[in-house]
């Protein structure tokens, strides 16, 4: 019985021991807030599709693939092209007939005179033509912009728990947490004098009918990147 009592003894210690020890605990003090960055990316590339309509005579496959790389070369020398589709079919004469797509990032400069040269690159039975020449920024280029916008997110943060700290006094706060939420985009054209300009760009943007590309003005966008920030401190209970 006596030993009974003794434990029960220090059980009630303990306990009464940690529930001192909880009041004194220090507790989370947390500020919550939103903040947003934006910034505008402007290329001077543009995405541009070429098609190649062929109809195959005395040159062999490996002639005219040679053809097709030596002309895209032509175009646009030291560029990177990707072949997207190549379909061969017969037509009724029998003869076979190419339909090839190609897709390159080119330098502003290597776009005027673009169709002219695919005029001059086009002989009877192979024709080049340029497809679409999209002026907007690369993946590269946005995903740069967007690093730096949560870059100067992070700066920020890391002011505002500063400033939290020298405002509330006792002990500092420290950035705890950074969500960024889903960015947001506006576009507007890059390099447009005046209202008359941009209506001009957007009409040749959507017109299909052939051209090099060159009169087409390239595009800045404007991205937006938002984060809620959590900044806390321990404070101490007296």
């Amino acid at each position: 019985m006596n030993r009974l009592l003794a434990f029960t003894g220090i059980s009630f210690i303990a306990l009464a021991t940690t529930a001192l020890a909880a009041e004194h605990m220090p507790v989370q003090d947390h500020v919550v807030l939103k903040l947003t960055e934006e910034g505008w990316v402007t290329t001077h590339s543009a995405d541009v599709d070429v098609h190649f309509n062929i109809v195959q005579q005395k040159e062999t496959a490996d002639e005219l693939k040679k053809e097709i790389l030596d002309s895209l070369e032509r175009l646009s020398p030291g560029t990177e092209w990707y072949v997207l589709s190549s379909q061969e079919t017969k037509d009724r004469t029998g003869l076979n007939r190419w339909n090839v797509s190609a897709n390159a990032r080119l330098p502003e400069k290597n776009i005027a005179g673009l169709q002219d040269k695919a005029e001059e690159l086009s002989r009877a039975g192979f024709k080049i033509i340029i497809g679409h020449v999209n002026f907007a920024p690369s993946l590269a280029e946005r995903n740069s912009l967007l690093a730096n916008l949560r870059n100067r997110i992070y700066m920020k943060a890391k002011e505002e728990a500063e400033r939290l700290s020298k405002t509330m006094g006792g002990e500092p706060y420290r950035v705890q947490s950074v969500n960024f939420t889903a960015s947001f985009t506006g576009h507007q054209p890059a390099m447009a004098k005046n209202m008359m300009l941009q209506r001009s760009a957007a009409n040749m943007e959507s017109d299909h009918s052939s051209g090099s590309g060159a009169s087409k003005m390239p595009v800045s966008e404007k991205h937006h990147v938002e984060a809620v920030i959590t900044l806390g401190r321990l404070v101490p209970v007296k």
